[in-house]
């Protein structure tokens, strides 16, 4: 039978899908494609509510009303689809994006979610898929809601997502599959994993730790302030004292931290100078380290690994409200801030909850995570690469969300029932430790997805890896190739 396919294309990954086509011949027919303009869907014009077409028009133009969402209002989990997609697709909202949608309130983004349901479970139909293709977990909104119209609908699908281990990538069906792979499965080939080492990811090398020099209000910071006021407020160009007091109150928080922190060096919004100011209160704390605490890492939002995979956890302080539950009174929770978060999602009302929680104690910017980890009683995450960078210092990790580390030794999944006596049992054995990662690596497949992993490796061919993961593709859809992970697992 000819898989019929819909597949969401991210610019890296059009050579891969242009061999992917080529191998199947014609046991493969990809039916709906969302991307840039050359695929049939415009997909960011979903999320920003613009008129930009892709190559079949806007998914949009010339629609009605068909009922077609029906079979995904009636899925038991429609509250929490429509949440989540509500989460996703803030992203696009006036706060994350210069060129946003205009969505007010929540009753206009349950009306978005129902039109796009209708219209994309209508289009599903229409063209009769029977797989759909994600080069991710599915989070920016506009795949998010064809991954959920598709699951309702009966659709085949398969997410694909990097691995921190050189030149491998992960699989699984669904979201919910991430980090369950067999109990009883067991390769011979342990993976080494040196327990004193520091991992050098690309995306955190512009972070520093450590107690620095503060820095100073930087020309890029006010490019960003003068393109928020051409596209957002044009008016204020007229009104200096307004435009300088913005200045002063930048520099003021320039000054608060590290050189390396760049408040607003991507993107600038009046309500990042709030959370800034409120930040730098906690910069001239002194944290005790011989106090018994435990080291909760905040994540970046919006972003994947919370909105999508963090599952009701995206909502970090529940999950610091749900530790602090069980905890005695003599254990803290040392929280620090993602050092890339700006204010989005973290108003007045975000930080009096973390007030309002005894065990807590925000730690200031510069303080290190390894310090921090090597210190802590035990590590918590929603789902980040600290719980594995703790795992292989043989330290006892708490996610609270779906991550790839979950079904290794010495990880505890959180739940309502976890108690201060289920973290107290958590242990690592090491050489467990690299027997398990040695079976997950061996489940893994070869080849990279994002060419950000590919800048990393010297002499990296990249052709032969595109014929390596276009052909690992189709045998992944055909289902002669197990996934990484799986809901048996």
């Amino acid at each position: 039978m000819t898989i019929r396919l819909i597949v969401h294309v991210p610019r890296d990954a059009k050579p891969i899908m242009r061999l992917l086509q080529e191998y199947a011949k014609d046991d493969l027919k990809i039916v709906l494609s969302l991307g840039d303009k050359d695929a049939d869907i415009k997909a960011s014009s979903l999320s920003k509510m613009s008129r930009q077409r892709g190559k079949s028009g806007h998914l949009m133009f010339g629609t009605e009303f068909t009922g077609m969402r029906h079979s995904v209002i009636s899925n038991p989990s429609y509250f929490e689809d429509m949440e989540r997609f509500v989460d996703h697709l803030q992203r696009a909202g006036p706060a994350y994006s210069y060129k946003p949608h205009h969505l007010q309130n929540l009753q206009d983004y349950i009306d978005y979610y129902h039109i796009l349901l209708d219209v994309v479970a209508d289009r599903i139909i229409e063209c009769q898929a029977t797989h759909m293709l994600f080069f991710d977990v599915p989070h920016l909104g506009y795949d998010t809601i064809f991954y959920q119209a598709g699951l309702a609908l009966g659709l085949k699908p398969l997410l694909l997502t990097h691995s921190l281990f050189p030149r491998k990538f992960f699989s699984m069906r669904t979201m919910h599959d991430l980090g369950n792979f067999p109990v009883s499965e067991n390769c011979n080939s342990p993976y080494k994993i040196e327990g004193s080492s520091n991992l050098d990811l690309f995306y955190m090398k512009s972070i520093g730790q450590g107690e620095q020099i503060t820095g100073r209000i930087t020309p890029s910071s006010l490019l960003n302030l003068l393109i928020y006021i051409a596209l957002r407020n044009p008016k204020k160009i007229l009104k200096p004292l307004w435009i300088a007091d913005k200045v002063r109150r930048m520099n003021a928080i320039y000054g608060a931290f590290p050189k390396w922190r760049d408040p607003f060096a991507h993107f600038f919004d009046t309500s990042d100078i709030a959370y800034f100011e409120h930040m730098a209160e906690f910069e001239q704390r002194h944290i005790n380290l011989e106090k018994k605490f435990i080291y909760f890492a905040m994540q970046l939002q919006p972003e994947m690994t919370t909105s999508a995979i963090g599952q009701k956890y995206r909502d970090q302080v529940l999950a610091i409200e749900d530790l602090a539950r069980v905890l005695p009174p003599d254990i803290k929770i040392y929280v620090k801030e993602n050092p890339k978060q700006m204010g989005f999602a973290r108003g007045p009302m975000f930080f009096h909850r973390l007030s309002r929680i005894k065990a807590v104690e925000i730690v200031p910017s510069y303080t290190s995570t390894h310090t921090l980890t090597d210190a802590a009683v035990a590590i918590a995450s929603i789902s980040g690469t600290v719980g594995w960078e703790a795992l292989c210092k043989n330290k006892p990790v708490i996610c609270f969300g779906n991550t790839w580390y979950a079904g290794l030794p010495g990880v505890l999944k959180f739940n309502e029932n976890t108690t201060w006596l289920d973290i107290q049992k958590i242990s690592v054995d090491h050489n467990q430790l690299e027997l398990r990662t040695g079976t997950l690596v061996s489940r893994a497949h070869n080849g990279i997805l994002h060419r950000n992993f590919m800048r990393e490796l010297p002499n990296f061919d990249k052709p032969t890896n595109e014929k390596i993961v276009a052909s690992t593709i189709l045998s992944l859809l055909k289902g002669e190739l197990d996934c990484t992970f799986s809901s048996a697992g």
